[in-house]
């Protein structure tokens, strides 16, 4: 999140993974940001600060959208195959 001091998207935005997979996402933007699944909430990193992570295991295929709810213009995809 906010990579290469991009405070406003995710980097990359979308990856492709094999499931049991497990995805850190890191906060390197100035502000708290997180990633949650969108729209179903059915996973969440929780508000995360600067230099702070979250790890998420994807264990079933399928494509996974996210926003920042505080900052809901950023989305990300995890496609899961």
């Amino acid at each position: 999140m906010g990579d290469d001091n991009k405070e406003w998207r995710y980097s990359p935005a979308r990856i492709r993974i094999h499931p049991g997979t497990t995805v850190t996402f890191t906060n390197v933007g100035e502000l708290n940001h997180n990633a949650t699944a969108f729209p179903s909430h059915e996973w969440d990193t929780g508000d995360l600060t600067n230099g702070e992570s979250k790890a998420i295991t994807f264990t079933q295929p399928g494509s996974y959208y996210y926003i920042c709810t505080p900052h809901p213009w950023m989305s990300g995809q995890i496609i899961v195959e």
